[in-house]
């Protein structure tokens, strides 16, 4: 098969790189930690649930993301970095989608809990791919 040449072809392999990181963490970053916020005022005026009810779907969320940072070593070694960051990458979105989905307050917890593990994996992920390649 050809190779299809382009204007990228002349830039430097590390400024792709830095490239794809900026995109990957302003999306999870974006979505993980101050997306929050936005679901709160949302979730407050579409269901009428309790701020206080969403807030502790939104602290789960933080403090599960904290317990998953200890274990990212193990599951890259078990899984590989490629791997578990396409995994995060589609639970992530599976857990956006299911904020705006949730019918109930455990449906709530749940959503919050997946959307952020995985974000903080995934974002931390890059940091790590970013380490290796130097």
């Amino acid at each position: 098969m050809a190779r299809i040449e382009g204007p990228w072809d002349s830039v430097f392999f590390g400024w792709r790189v830095v490239a794809v990181a900026f995109v990957f963490a302003v999306f999870a970053w974006g979505v993980a930690f101050y997306g929050p916020s936005v679901f709160l005022h949302a979730l407050h005026q579409a269901r009428g649930w309790p701020v206080s009810l969403i807030s502790a779907a939104i602290t789960a969320h933080f403090l599960v993301g904290a317990v998953l940072v200890a274990y990212l070593d193990d599951a890259h070694r078990r899984l590989g970095i490629v791997a578990t960051t396409r995994a995060g990458v589609m639970a992530l979105a599976a857990g956006t989608v299911s904020w705006s989905l949730a019918e109930a307050p455990w449906q709530l917890f749940a959503a919050a809990v997946l959307a952020l593990a995985v974000a903080l994996q995934t974002s931390a992920e890059v940091l790590v791919l970013l380490g290796k390649r130097r």
